[in-house]
């Protein structure tokens, strides 16, 4: 115990944070990037495999990034994607540091690059990265824990149903309206003259007086 409060005691006189009780072993939820500083705009150390054990250093405020320590390599991984044995489950260090008790310490970048990325491509641009303005992200947004669904409100009934239009039926004609009549029937001309009259009665034989009674 005394060795590794040692250690840590070196580890935050060599990073620039605050000293730490001890480091505590944790492993990775799935295939996350190590980075060189607490954000996704820093450069990426490594890619480390799910369930590789690494120790824990420290995280900043908050417990949305921890220092961690991965063989031979040194960097940040979002807390998300850190998990701890804790009562029987593997939980992230996101939302349980707190509870287990990690360590809260300071990102210094001068000190941590100078102590631990001498020999990487990105160290000649230094002073560019301590100048530059804060990170755009807090957090791996591709790592990001879902959030819950929208609780729906409860339904107070039915759906109101649109009144369904009938076809009027034709009923008595108004007051005031006499009913259309029907198409007439085609009348017959009259006889004209000369003609018979039906039933072979020619307008002559009408007024022509009949045979067999005398005139009065």
């Amino acid at each position: 115990m005394k060795s590794l409060t040692l250690l840590g005691v070196l580890a935050a006189l060599l990073t620039g944070a605050p000293a730490v009780a001890h480091a505590q072993y944790a492993y990775t939820s799935k295939y996350v990037h190590l980075r060189a500083g607490p954000a996704v705009d820093y450069p990426v150390v490594r890619i480390l495999p799910p369930g590789m054990s690494i120790s824990v250093q420290g995280c900043i405020s908050g417990y949305t990034w921890c220092d961690v320590v991965a063989g031979p390599n040194r960097g940040w991984i979002y807390a998300a994607n850190i998990v701890y044995p804790y009562q029987g489950a593997n939980v992230p260090i996101l939302t349980y540091g707190a509870v287990i008790g990690f360590g809260i310490i300071t990102f210094n970048l001068g000190n941590y690059w100078d102590n631990h990325y001498r020999s990487r491509p990105w160290y000649p641009r230094r002073q560019e990265w301590i100048h530059r303005p804060g990170p755009r992200y807090e957090g791996e947004r591709h790592h990001a824990p879902p959030r819950a669904p929208a609780a729906r409100p409860r339904s107070l009934g039915p759906r109101p149903q649109a009144p369904v239009v009938r076809p009027r039926t034709q009923g008595p004609a108004p007051r005031g309206h006499a009913p259309s009549a029907g198409p007439r029937a085609p009348q017959g001309r009259a006889p004209a003259a000369g003609q018979r009259a039906p039933g072979g009665r020619g307008p002559s034989d009408v007024n022509r007086p009949q045979e067999g009674r005398s005139r009065r």
